[in-house]
């Protein structure tokens, strides 16, 4: 997994809904978890942090460090370690652990007393997918002057007959990625986790399209569509509650907040040139 490509200003996706929306929590802290599964990948998406109590300044909950926690992988325990620094991030160590789709989870979380359970089944990969065209082409023009967008836009497909919930993910996997000109980059958006690429909002739609100027390096391109499990789409879609009800947000996380998801995804590939 390439951490090193965290591109600025990607789609705001809700994982940290939790701790931007503060409440009201018990006289115990209550624990926020954040854990996603993505079939085929290591795993290194699970953080956990602090709630935020209502009236608190902070935007963000403070790291725990210090938990154990464990994966259980139809029936087999694989317990992971935190990561390096004080992010509140833990990730698997070892090899021996696969994310297949249809595999069943569940996540154990013991910390000060405190034991936070939930469980999530890997979802199938989308049926197929396809690009409108495998190269896509950077104008060049002079100011004033009205580029030739014809090349410049790739569109994704996939099949989607029951309306689910899937994301877009991209990100240049050159071994020395050439950079464009003008260091020109994706607009609009944030950070999926921990995946450093770009990615699109949750959509119940079977397509999204690319267009070149986004992009910030030349050479090949990995993309990937994503169906999203049932979890993250409740929490995604809790997102439009009103919080002057003080209601928590969504979660599948017991005795605790946040979501422990899943998702599977189909790959294909492109090329950005110059004109």
């Amino acid at each position: 997994m390439v951490r090193s490509l965290a591109v600025p200003a990607m789609l705001a996706m809700l994982f940290a809904a939790c701790e931007s929306e503060p409440f009201a929590p018990p006289a115990e802290e209550l624990i926020v978890a954040q854990a996603f599964l993505y079939a085929g990948e290591p795993v290194t998406d699970v953080r956990l942090s602090e709630a935020i109590p209502l009236g608190s300044t902070d935007s963000v909950g403070t790291p725990i460090t210090d938990a154990r926690v464990t994966l259980i992988r139809n029936g087999v325990p694989y317990l992971l370690v935190a990561s390096p620094g004080d992010s509140g991030f833990y990730h698997y160590p070892g090899v021996d652990l696969e994310v297949d789709e249809g595999d069943q989870f569940q996540l154990e979380i013991v910390h000060e007393g405190t034991i936070l359970t939930a469980s999530t089944t890997v979802p199938l990969a989308p049926g197929s997918i396809s690009l409108s065209r495998t190269e896509v082409v950077r104008p060049t023009f002079e100011v004033g002057q009205f580029p030739d967008f014809s090349e410049a836009m790739l569109t994704v497909h996939w099949d989607n007959p029951g309306g689910d919930l899937y994301f877009v993910a991209y990100r240049n996997i050159e071994a020395s990625p050439d950079s464009v000109e003008d260091g020109g980059g994706p607009f609009g958006g944030g950070f999926l986790g921990r995946l450093g690429r770009f990615a699109s909002e949750p959509t119940s739609g079977d397509s999204l399209t690319i267009n070149a100027m986004t992009l910030t390096h030349y050479g090949e391109h990995e993309v990937k569509v994503y169906r999203v499990n049932a979890e993250y789409a409740q929490l995604y879609e809790s997102r439009l509650q009103d919080t002057r009800d003080l209601n928590e947000p969504a979660t599948n996380i017991q005795n605790g907040l946040g979501v422990f998801s899943a998702f599977a995804s189909r790959r294909a590939a492109f090329r950005l040139v110059r004109e």
